[in-house]
């Protein structure tokens, strides 16, 4: 013999409110926890929608219209944007022009040895130790 299939929570509960349609939450929860279903608030308001009761919220609405209030201008956009084939978040150096920066030769060992560790995905800091800047590595 087939065994019946049980009807889902769902199903039950949109069946239970088309056959009482004047029923309450309470109701419902009573009536349909005697056939073991559990029924919850979210569920109540989500088979009232399914019968046309009363109408479901647009969903993301206050988000998008957050996103739209953000947004530039065309002509701002224009104005902004990166040139073609420059990675983004890379900006020449400050201060420099062209971003250079003039290397004494006394120093070009110094300074090789920091290009080879931020190339090798290294870290460096710049820190103030009383009397100048210097630069550290780390990682």
């Amino acid at each position: 013999m087939a065994s019946k299939k049980k009807q889902s929570t769902m199903d039950a509960l949109v069946a239970y409110m088309k056959k009482h349609p004047k029923a309450v939450f309470a109701d419902a929860r009573d009536a349909l926890g005697k056939n073991g279903h559990k029924i919850y608030p979210i569920m109540w308001g989500r088979a009232q929608v399914l019968l046309g009761r009363v109408k479901a919220k647009k969903r993301g609405a206050a988000k998008k219209k957050a996103a739209a209030a953000t947004r530039a201008p065309a002509a701002k956009k224009a104005a902004t944007r990166k040139k073609p084939g420059r990675k983004p978040g890379r900006r020449a150096a400050s201060g420099a022009s062209g971003g250079e920066i003039a290397i004494d030769a006394g120093d070009l060992e110094r300074w090789q040895a920091l290009v080879d560790h931020l190339n090798g995905g290294g870290k460096v800091a710049l820190q103030y130790d009383g009397s100048g800047w210097i630069l550290t590595t780390r990682g």
